[in-house]
């Protein structure tokens, strides 16, 4: 499918996959409050770490083997029903030693833990990596959409009240599970059933375990703030940093989505030998990065503390504090995502990509327990910042000799950037005139934006041009088809 396509589905796929606490947040944090959201976001951190040892990096390693074998049926059949298999049997071992650990948790959280019990079923049954190998988005989405919208009707029709936390934990379980069940049918198009003996089954757990240590590293800094918040400061700490963080992830998940869609695709260039597409599609990476993610992060720095009064309620001012530091990790890993995902992990340099999150891992680990002492939830945002910056300087030195960043930076990157502070300084002042009212809010947001795409179509950027050609040639063929 084209890359253009596998895009456009990737991006709807990655912001249905957080739709539901965007769409419904709002309506929890003025129901189930900062303390209600904060159960959910401890509970399901501390869950989370179990199904990491599960999955044991077998998703990424599944993606990229399936890529490898697109085009061979026999063989991807082969090493989809290796990982499948692998991957039940890790995540059902996982979840045998969640349960023997349950009572050792706390007992007024036992029933959530409880009902996430539900997540390792759909964690098991999860088959999406697959699809990404294949670069087959389409059938994503369509699970997506349907799992996504029974969730958030759902959540309106059943969550009423501040007792009803328990209800809230489990829609987004059995959300999942169905999810999972739902893109089944889907993949029996593809491959077809292979016997697998089980000294086989193993074959792909030493070469996974290589992209497990990554993983791991990951999800430290992903989600032990939130545990961390938790613990040292208060549920209701956690509960406001999650609503920062999931503004701040849609966003990235929108940027980032990219770099989903062109794992894959290197992959298979890597496989082929063909190092001047490779670059060629690393450099379009860094431009389209640098379009969005510049403007994403100094605009919502800006509109941060008015925004999340007016989408959160004013009970959670706080989230726009933190917010407006977290926002910076936009830039960050739009870049190290174009590092890592694009280029690390397609051409089997996994030992670099599991040094620089290793390293943004233990510097958010030495530095959240600090900060968040002194500063609660603005603390762990400052150190989520921090093991970012790490990870792309790491990253970033150990390919300069592959990647011609000062060349990509002086030569169109710079555009977007000047354009992106521009804007800035004409929607600060905007903004803390008009921005405390949803209109004005949206009035200097698109004020900002026009003054941003007339400053890069002055610049002469490289998108603005592909735009200007595209618009040319939508008109040139309109006026072909018309009549005489």
């Amino acid at each position: 499918m084209h890359l253009k396509h596998n895009f456009i589905y990737n991006t709807i796929y990655q912001i249905l996959s957080i739709i539901f606490p965007i769409a419904t947040g709002p309506y929890l944090s003025r129901v189930i409050g900062a303390h209600g959201i904060g159960i959910y976001t401890f509970t399901t951190s501390i869950v989370s770490y179990f199904i990491l040892f599960g999955v044991l990096g077998l998703n990424t390693f599944g993606s990229r083997e399936i890529a490898y074998h697109q085009d061979d049926i026999e063989k991807r059949s082969r090493v989809f029903w290796e990982i499948f298999l692998l991957k039940l049997l890790s995540v059902t071992a996982s979840s045998v030693i969640f349960l023997i650990c349950l009572p050792f948790f706390s007992k007024s959280l036992f029933i959530f833990y409880l009902i996430e019990i539900i997540i390792f079923f759909s964690t098991s049954l999860d088959i999406s990596w697959f699809f990404i190998g294949m670069e087959d988005f389409k059938d994503l989405v369509v699970r997506g959409i349907v799992a996504r919208i029974l969730i958030v009707l759902s959540v309106f029709v059943f969550v009423k009240t501040a007792h009803d936390v328990w209800i809230y934990v489990l829609i987004n379980c059995l959300g999942t599970l169905i999810s999972s069940l739902w893109i089944w049918p889907f993949a029996f198009r593809k491959i077809t059933f292979v016997k697998i003996p089980f000294r086989d089954i193993l074959l792909p757990l030493i070469p996974s375990i290589a992209l497990f240590m990554p993983t791991i590293a990951t999800s430290i800094y992903l989600s032990i703030n939130k545990v961390m918040l938790g613990a040292l400061d208060s549920i209701e700490a956690a509960g406001y940093f999650q609503q920062s963080d999931n503004i701040i992830r849609m966003i990235l998940m929108l940027i980032t989505s990219l770099g989903t869609v062109m794992m894959p695709h290197i992959a298979k260039l890597f496989a082929e030998g063909n190092k001047q597409k490779i670059d060629l599609s690393l450099e379009k990476s860094f431009h389209f990065i640098s379009f969005l993610g510049f403007p994403a992060f100094i605009g919502l720095t800006i509109i941060s503390d008015h925004f999340s009064v007016l989408f959160y309620g004013k009970n959670f001012l706080e989230t726009g504090k933190i917010m407006s530091i977290e926002c910076i990790i936009i830039v960050f890993i739009g870049f190290s995502n174009i590092v890592g995902m694009q280029y690390l992990l397609p051409t089997n340099k996994v030992k670099l990509y599991t040094l620089s999150v290793t390293l943004g891992a233990i510097s958010n680990i030495i530095a959240n327990p600090m900060l968040i002492l002194m500063f609660g939830a603005e603390g762990a945002a400052a150190a989520t910042a921090l093991s970012e910056i790490i990870v792309l300087f790491v990253q970033t030195l150990s390919t300069k000799q592959d990647i011609p960043y000062r060349k990509l930076f002086f030569s169109e990157d710079w555009k977007y950037l000047i354009a992106a502070i521009a804007m800035g300084l004409i929607l600060f002042p905007t903004n803390m005139f008009i921005g405390k009212s949803w209109i004005g809010l949206i009035l200097a947001s698109m004020g900002g934006f026009v003054i941003y795409i007339i400053i890069i179509s002055l610049l002469g950027s490289e998108i603005s041009r592909i735009f200007l050609i595209q618009i040319k040639e939508y008109f040139y063929k309109k006026g072909i088809k018309e009549p005489k």
